[in-house]
């Protein structure tokens, strides 16, 4: 009940305070664009420096800005989901309107042509809108009608803060820090303090410094926008630079060239991340054993675990069969004596499988697996926290359910995947694989391990924070339910021998043996 208070206290106050804020911001920028003498886009032509945007291209960008956040405010005043309640309580809060407040005063001291007090106020901001961008990571979709938030969330909150935070570090902090320490060109027609008509002294070394920025930009830019395939971000970065490159006045050829190559790399660095984010894994188990370090960066858990979907497919939801009272589907993998999924010992992942504690060992099916009521998510039981239903849940261990299959013999047919990792619609997924790179075809296998990586990828570009569940010691793992003998012992038996094997190989070129008891 007070996590739920203070959700709908922490929106309250930034339904009050973002809408005000965005107010305050458009009544500086009317003053400053209309009122002010000299404008500001005066002071933006009368102060050339080696990084002024083309004044149309930039005056377009801030437009489409000002529209998304408009479309902001009335989203976080209406968020009705749970998700898009989560997302502005945890993930925005107060942050949006402190950048927006600042972004305001900005304006006003740039009309007043106090060029140092507007770049700390960017500085700042830009920390602000850093972790703002950060902590909106965590509620990051796949797409924008992804998994944890609604394509309005998408569009008017998150879009925003990554166009934003793009127009900080790309442009304003840079363009604004020149005209700080007076690396400019006045061409306006009153009297300035500093060096009318001529650039500053040591020009020419200051154009190859502002070259490294401009190509240090760039990489950091395409590096982000790879890793995320954050389509917003590349895009946005692809038309800083144009606006840039549209003025060429003051700007040396080779900025004016990195500046297309900035774009160009961005370009490149957006379509390779697409491209790769569809791409059907040809060593899909190796994939999967080393899958959170293929997720785009996102990932914060500690282990993966794989059991077989055994007790939610095979037993009867009120079966009071043990764990392990068929043989059948659990082998002994191992000669140490680990006989079962329950085994005396500690609750975890052991050897790349999960295992419940031996008092789990006879309960019935519907009371190792629960959902969480706050964020729909499935959970395994934990050994430490068993009291009762009411009790908030363990959230150490999430459940993945994924299943994959293909039609055997069918000409042209396609594999099929699918996956829930909670109860709500958004929280499940299914779509059909086709041929991939180099003409390799979907087979069952492939398909299993395929929902598989699939799953990992799913359940991390969905993390969300949920003020309900019980802090544990370790860090939460993710547990893939999976029915594929095929994905289980690779992951558990087949990898380690394989890796085993290579070493092996590689001692015996060179004359040597693995050492005796060298583990898979």
């Amino acid at each position: 009940m007070s996590s739920q208070r203070s959700i709908d206290q922490s929106i309250a106050r930034a339904s009050v305070a973002t809408p005000l804020a965005l107010v305050v911001f458009t009544g500086a920028t009317l003053i400053g664009a209309l009122v002010a003498h000299p404008s500001l886009a005066e002071i933006s032509r009368d102060y050339l420096t080696i990084l002024t945007p083309n004044e149309n291209w930039i005056g377009i960008y801030w437009l489409v800005l000002s529209v998304l956040l408009v479309g902001g405010c009335f989203r976080i005043v209406l968020a009705r989901s749970e998700a898009s309640k989560l997302m502005i309580a945890n993930g925005v809060g107060l942050r949006l309107a402190l950048a927006i407040t600042l972004m305001a005063a900005w304006t006003l001291f740039w009309t007043i042509q106090s060029f140092v007090v507007a770049e700390i106020l960017l500085l700042v901001n830009l920390v602000v809108v850093i972790s703002l961008y950060t902590t909106l990571l965590i509620y990051r979709p796949s797409s924008p009608s992804g998994a944890t938030a609604t394509t309005l969330d998408y569009v008017f909150l998150q879009a925003p803060v990554r166009m934003l935070l793009v127009v900080l570090f790309s442009v304003d902090i840079w363009h604004q820090g020149l005209l700080a320490i007076g690396w400019y060109r006045y061409v306006g027609s009153s009297t300035s303090p500093h060096h009318p008509g001529k650039w500053e002294g040591d020009h020419a070394v200051h154009s190859w410094i502002a070259f490294g920025v401009i190509a240090g930009v760039a990489i950091i830019n395409a590096t982000n926008t790879f890793l995320t395939t954050d389509v917003v971000w590349g895009l946005s970065s692809i038309y800083i630079s144009l606006a840039l490159a549209a003025n060429a006045k003051g700007k040396p050829p080779q900025i004016f060239v990195t500046l297309l190559l900035g774009a160009a790399l961005v370009a490149v660095a957006l379509a390779s991340s697409i491209v790769r984010s569809d791409k059907f894994p040809h060593t899909a188990i190796e994939e999967l054993i080393h899958g959170f370090h293929l997720d785009r960066g996102e990932a914060t858990t500690a282990a993966v675990g794989i059991i077989r979907e055994f007790v939610a497919t095979r037993a009867p939801a009120n079966s009071t069969m043990p764990l392990w009272g068929s043989q059948a589907y659990w082998e002994h993998l191992y000669d140490h004596p680990q006989k079962s999924i329950a085994w005396e010992g500690p609750e975890g992942i052991i050897a790349g499988r999960f295992l419940w504690c031996e008092q789990l060992g006879l309960r019935t099916t519907d009371k190792l697996v629960h959902t969480c009521k706050e964020c729909s998510r499935f959970y395994l039981t934990c050994c430490d926290h068993t009291k009762s239903k009411s009790s908030p849940l363990c959230h150490g261990f999430q459940a993945i359910y994924a299943d994959g299959a293909f039609a055997t013999g069918v000409q042209g047919a396609m594999a099929g995947i699918g996956g829930a990792f909670g109860a709500k619609d958004e929280q499940k997924w299914s779509f059909s694989v086709g041929v991939g790179p180099d003409g390799i075809v979907p087979t069952s296998q492939r398909a299993e391990l395929f929902a598989a990586l699939a799953a990992l990828r799913k359940i991390d570009n969905s993390s969300v924070i949920c003020h309900t569940a019980i802090k544990t010691l370790h860090k939460p793992s993710y547990v893939i339910v999976t029915d594929s003998e095929y994905v289980v012992k690779g992951v558990t038996e087949y990898y380690p021998k394989w890796k085993f094997n290579t070493l092996a190989d590689s001692l015996a070129k060179k004359g040597k043996t693995a050492p005796s008891g060298t583990p898979f």
